[in-house]
């Protein structure tokens, strides 16, 4: 049984050939439409007339309309975007095609992305649209209604959106009315005036009344349109108008359940009994009712009683399928609850389940079992369309099914809990599924081993094997993920989607990086082969960034830049989703020391993903930024982006996992400002070297032999890169390896072993010169420039080929350096103190000493109880009488004249 929509959600309501005109009120809505980017709000109880209106306006419209009648079942994110942007496509072709696609995804919900991407879709209208939202009031989900609100917020000028509701929804009103943005027509407006109260009673119902006799019903109805019409149906035959005039009173409710009474008996009792029965249903049919009903004229009936002006309302042109106004029915609903026995409705709503399931409309076929509490068969029902309803991103939908099953009915299912474990799996609800989890286990522990038992096994295993990658279990994982493998058919795509994602993730914790990469290109084909965009933009990320690790920096750029291309050919480009890729293009941009490029690109990131409520791509593009500042010298700039970094980090506990990628940013930072004293103090608080994850484990043992070169402890930096060196270099983790060798080539300098530092740097340069790796050596700065600079002068005399491409590699770096560099000069490493151009104060002494021992201007001027600025000037002439740029220079060349000691 397929998942389908009604078509009678985008039907406008047919007018009445004898109906009210209303130009007060069309147009103030017409003056609405003609002013760009126009919310439309009518607002009133029910019985206004709030839907008539609608479909008298949207008649004298120019501009196309599109149509979508609201109810409960739509608060579920992905049927509330998939029915808005159908409507949409039935007078726009092509209209939010890219979010569809979205809205397929059976990754996390993307209903903060659709808006994004739909407005970027209207801004490209050349001409305009109105969209209609009818009953607006039953989308209560805070999930629907803020995205909604943003969409809201960035409204194209040539989109319109006219909501009709009963209560106000939980939108900021008054700045739309401040902006000139907010047109409404609310319940004083919408309330018949005496005019057209006359007008209706005696032009549309016939009634023949005289003026005071309207007046009299107006002011007891107070302009309440339902109220009036019942009033009408009820009068209608009867000779004593004022007497019945007179006899009501009070509230809407009130004067309702009075009147509703009164037309019933107007009724024959088969009638009466079919409103009753067919009460129960959102939308009527002939054979949807005689299926519910067993009368076998139904569509006579339906004919008739729209004839009549009951309360019934055509949904098509062709007169097949109807609906009850909203209040008719709840009070009919009141009726068949007085009138017929608890097992009589729960026939009803079977008949109707069973109809809908033969006619392939699973959503409502489940909600009329569950309404009947016939929980076996919504228990059946549930099985079988789980998949398809979790396929098309409908969690809340299939959540609340299963919530609505009792415990007992959902054991005797075990693959309803799978699918709902999958479902909280997929809202980010990890902690709940470890108990549904164990509960399958014991139903299947002594069960035969059938097809359906090795599914459930094979699901299982997945989960498991996620949550253990998750865990840093990665052999674990690995050993889980296959086992998956063997047990599910080829039919459990769902599951199987998630097998190469765990592989990837886990062979990656494990440094096995080419294993890695090959699970997420396996990934991505599936992903693109089903056309599931958020799986395939996952997997070329997770690609990229396997390839950045491996060194591979030049296949990592053409990759991005194909998928992208990929992307900007499915209209997608934009999607706040699918950033994550790019961000992973700034990254190897940076690498190569494509600077400018990476801040404009990261900077669109950032402003698309302000729609995608994804806390972990928004961290890594906000770190990505902070590299690039850095790299750019806005240091000021880069803390400025680690503080929203780290606020975002605090705010979202599922961040927890990254926060030491946050730690080692800051550090990098602290180091390229020279506070080496709250770099390594966050850098000890880290423990460093414990990570299970072997990439991270890398990054923290590299930052770590960075803050010990700072500190000039290069005996102890030098003792965490050689192993490290030694360990990548065997694992193939190119990355880690090339940066662990310039920092042993600059730790070998600074110890004084120029000859060593060479051999290092050579070596270092050979393997980054076919991928043009560039930021790997700028970074470290003035020891780098330093052995650069000498590197090309060694080379200088030697015209063999292949030193000829080191030479134009090195020259190609040395250009990358900021220009201070190439304006100055690099020092030559004296043979001896006297060498200093001037002896060093005993002021100056004391500074370098302190220098040395790490401490910031800060704590040196409060130790020598001097100002911050006199330490600044004691630096300045240190670097001057040592020639040197920075302060890990003055302490390394210190250490050379033998003015501080080496330990």
């Amino acid at each position: 049984m397929s998942v389908l929509f009604l078509p009678t959600k985008f039907y406008i309501p047919r007018l009445r050939e004898k109906r009210v005109l209303r130009p007060r009120l069309t147009d103030i809505l017409q003056a609405g439409v003609n002013r760009p980017a126009t919310v439309i709000l009518l607002s009133g109880p029910a019985g206004f007339g709030k839907s008539t209106l609608l479909g008298e306006f949207v008649t004298q419209l120019q501009q196309p309309v599109a149509w979508v009648s609201l109810d409960e079942g739509d608060n579920d994110p992905v049927r509330f975007w998939s029915y808005l942007i159908a409507s949409c496509q039935s007078v726009r072709p092509g209209i939010g095609e890219s979010a569809q696609e979205l809205l397929k995804s059976p990754l996390p919900s993307p209903n903060d992305a659709v808006p994004s991407i739909l407005i970027n879709d209207f801004n490209r209208m050349e001409s305009e649209l109105v969209l209609v939202l009818d009953d607006f009031h039953t989308i209560q989900n805070e999930l629907v209604t803020k995205a909604f609100s943003f969409l809201l917020d960035h409204l194209p000028d040539k989109l319109h959106i006219v909501l009709s509701t009963r209560i106000d929804p939980p939108w900021p009103l008054a700045r739309f009315r401040a902006h000139n943005q907010l047109i409404e027509i609310r319940e004083r407006d919408l309330r018949f005036t005496a005019d057209e109260a006359a007008s209706f009673l005696n032009q549309v119902m016939e009634l023949n009344l005289s003026l005071e006799e309207v007046a009299a019903l107006a002011i007891r109805t107070e302009g309440w349109i339902a109220g009036l019409q019942l009033s009408a149906l009820s009068m209608q035959g009867r000779g004593d108008i004022p007497a019945f005039i007179k006899a009501f009173t009070g509230s809407h409710i009130y004067i309702a359940e009075y009147l509703v009474e009164e037309v019933l008996q107007h009724q024959s009792k088969d009638v009466q009994m079919f409103l009753f029965q067919t009460s129960i249903l959102g939308r009527l049919n002939a054979s949807l009712c005689e299926a519910v009903t067993g009368i076998q004229d139904s569509q006579a009936v339906l004919t008739a009683l729209h004839r009549a002006n009951i309360f019934i309302i055509p949904l098509d042109d062709e007169g097949l399928w109807f609906r009850f106004h909203h209040l008719f029915a709840d009070l009919l609903q009141s009726y068949l609850r007085q009138t017929l026995p608890t097992d009589a409705i729960t026939t009803l709503h079977l008949r109707a389940s069973q109809w809908y399931q033969q006619n392939g409309y699973a959503i409502e076929a489940v909600n009329h079992a569950l309404a009947a509490q016939d929980f076996e068969a919504a228990a059946d029902l549930i099985e079988q369309n789980a998949s398809k309803v979790t396929t098309r991103g409908e969690l809340t939908t299939l959540l609340r099914w299963i919530e609505a099953l009792p415990a007992d009915v959902s054991r005797r299912h075990p693959q309803i809990i799978i699918s709902k474990a999958w479902s909280l799996t997929l809202a980010g609800e990890l902690l709940q599924v470890e108990s549904l989890l164990r509960e399958i286990e014991k139903q299947i522990e002594y069960g035969d081993e059938t097809p359906e038992i090795r599914e459930l096994r094979g699901n299982i295993s997945v989960f498991r094997g996620y949550f253990a990658m998750l865990a840093g279990d990665y052999t674990r994982a690995i050993e889980l993920t296959l086992s998956a493998e063997a047990l599910l058919p080829e039919r459990s795509v769902q599951a199987r989607s998630i097998l190469p994602y765990t592989l990837g993730a886990s062979h990656r914790g494990k440094g096995e990086y080419e294993e890695a990469r090959l699970a997420f290109v396996h990934l991505a084909k599936i992903g693109e082969a089903a056309n599931e965009l958020l799986i395939w933009a996952t997997a070329e990320t997770e690609v990229i960034n396997t390839l950045r690790a491996l060194g591979r920096l030049r296949e990592a750029n053409e990759t991005a830049r194909l998928a992208l291309e990929k992307m900007k050919e499915k209209g997608v480009l934009n999607f706040g989703s699918l950033a994550k890729l790019e961000v992973a293009l700034c990254d190897v941009l940076c690498d190569q020391n494509e600077l400018d490029e990476a801040h404009q690109r990261v900077l669109g990131v950032i402003k698309r993903m302000s729609a995608w409520d994804m806390p972990t791509d928004r961290l890594f593009a906000y770190l990505a930024l902070t590299r690039i500042r850095e790299a750019q010298g806005d240091f000021a700039g880069a803390f400025e982006v680690l503080k929203i970094a780290k606020e975002l980090r605090s705010a979202h506990p599922v961040l927890a996992a990254l926060s030491r990628s946050v730690d080692i940013y800051e550090i990098r930072l602290l180091l390229a400002t020279h506070d080496i004293s709250a770099a390594a103090r966050l850098m000890d608080a880290l423990h460093p070297g414990v990570s299970q994850m072997v990439n991270l484990r890398d990054q923290e043992l590299i930052m770590l032999a960075r803050v010990r070169l700072a500190q000039g402890k290069y005996d102890e930096a030098a003792a965490i890169l050689a192993p490290l060196s030694a360990s990548a270099e065997a694992g193939a983790r190119r990355s880690a390896f090339l940066e662990s060798l310039t920092l042993q080539a600059c730790v070998a300098e600074a110890q004084g072993k120029r000859e060593a530092a060479i051999t290092i740097l050579m070596k270092t340069l050979t393997l980054a010169e076919p991928e043009g790796l560039l930021r790997l050596f700028v970074e470290e700065g003035e020891g780098m420039w330093s052995l650069l600079t000498v590197a090309a002068r060694q080379l200088k005399s030697v015209s063999d080929t292949g030193v000829s491409l080191l030479k134009d590699y090195i020259n190609k770096i040395l250009e990358a350096f900021p220009a201070d560099f190439k304006a100055g000069t690099v020092p030559t490493r004296p043979a001896q103190a006297s060498m200093l151009i001037e002896a060093l104060t005993s002021r100056e002494m004391e500074v370098l000493l302190l220098i040395a021992a790490g401490d910031s201007n800060q704590t040196i001027a409060e130790k020598l109880v001097i100002t911050v600025s006199a330490v600044k000037k004691h630096s300045s002439n240190i670097f001057g009488k040592l020639m040197v740029k920075s302060r890990t220079q003055a302490v390394a060349r210190a250490r050379q004249l033998d003015l501080i000691s080496m330990s």
